[in-house]
């Protein structure tokens, strides 16, 4: 329990650290889509190619992307880390997650399949994290293989999270493991 809790506040830091300063699949807004394969070849993800990728991550295991203008001086971002499942499968992995989201709510959860057919879970939960100064709202997009659950998520200020999320979560439904293209 304690290791979720410390995942979803190296999360949150890793967010709001680079943050400061689009609801379902369409193939229309992909058609633009660049593949990100992650470097150390966990999985794989198309992006919007007008995505900026952040390198002034805290960790070398997280990727980050800005996407558009700040919103109330918070830019929207998505991020993607790895965790170690332990030994669950998704469904297991998503409930023990929900369980352990600390002081942040949970709006709502579900299993979808993604883009090239592959299991996804997908978390939506709001709340205050210690690092920000405002109510974010985040849509968590994580596929789990034995080894390693993959968690993709969209951070955003509350007022924007609607729109934003029509925008980027067609392509966070894109996320696979690397073998399938």
């Amino acid at each position: 329990m304690l290791r979720n809790r410390q995942l979803v506040t190296l999360l949150c830091s890793a967010l709001v650290l680079v943050s400061c300063g689009g609801g379902s699949s369409s193939s229309e807004a992909l058609e633009t889509a660049v593949t990100f394969r992650d470097p150390q070849g966990f999985y794989v993800i198309d992006i919007d190619p007008s995505w900026e990728r952040r390198t002034d991550v805290p960790s070398p295991s997280v990727e980050v992307w800005s996407m558009g203008e700040a919103v109330d001086e918070f830019q929207p971002n998505v991020n993607i880390l790895r965790d170690a499942p332990g030994g669950r499968d998704l469904v297991q992995y998503m409930e023990f997650s929900a369980d352990n989201l600390g002081s942040l709510s949970l709006v709502g959860k579900a299993v979808v399949k993604g883009e090239f057919g592959n299991e996804l879970g997908v978390f939506e939960y709001t709340g205050r994290v210690p690092q920000a100064d405002r109510s974010l709202h985040f849509l968590a997009i994580v596929m789990v293989t034995p080894e390693h659950a993959i968690v993709a998520t969209l951070s955003v200020v509350e007022s924007a999270f609607e729109d934003i999320r029509k925008q980027v979560e067609p392509f966070m439904r894109t996320l696979r493991p690397p073998q399938v293209s």
